[in-house]
């Protein structure tokens, strides 16, 4: 059943962003290795009400002129498999990266083009809102150390669904 929430999860986000438009770019190759087992799930799975939000976090560092790559994800308190991340991977057409300018603009960069957007830094993180086709999508970013930096895109409050990203 976690397995299939987490698909139906990545796959509402990949249909919310697989609509925009975007010049072609070449396709780079997935990371070879997902972050796993990063955030322990609980004995209980969960029921603590444990979220992404109770990871200690890392100072934000200055994004200005960084680009980070898909490593991962949490999903209904339970960390992505491989089998997760080939299958995110491939609905993004092969690539999903955050790109972060110095101008302070961002792109959501995917295997079929991107979504232009802006961030700005916030108390505990980043926050950064692309358009897609005149409706805005909105992430929080925190900044943990998961056998180095990463960056935790989180959808919304919940806390209980984030991608892993890392420069």
């Amino acid at each position: 059943m976690k397995k299939f929430l987490a698909m139906m999860m990545a796959m509402m986000m990949a249909f919310g962003v697989a609509a925009c438009g975007g010049s072609e770019e070449p396709v780079d190759e997935p990371a070879d290795e997902v972050v796993e087992e990063v955030v322990e799930d609980t004995a209980d799975g969960g029921a603590d009400g444990f979220t992404l939000w109770d990871v200690a976090t890392v100072e934000t560092p200055v994004l200005e002129g960084t680009d980070w790559d898909f490593c991962g994800g949490y999903m209904d308190d339970t960390e992505m498999t491989q089998e997760d991340y080939d299958a995110t991977i491939e609905m993004y057409g092969g690539k999903l990266q955050f790109v972060f300018n110095e101008d302070g603009t961002a792109e959501m960069v995917q295997g079929g083009g991107s979504l232009n957007g802006y961030f700005e830094y916030i108390e505990g993180g980043v926050g950064v809102e692309f358009d897609n086709n005149g409706e805005a999508l909105r992430y929080s970013l925190i900044f943990i150390d998961l056998d180095g930096l990463t960056m935790v895109a989180l959808p919304d409050n919940s806390g209980e669904f984030g991608l892993y990203f890392m420069p």
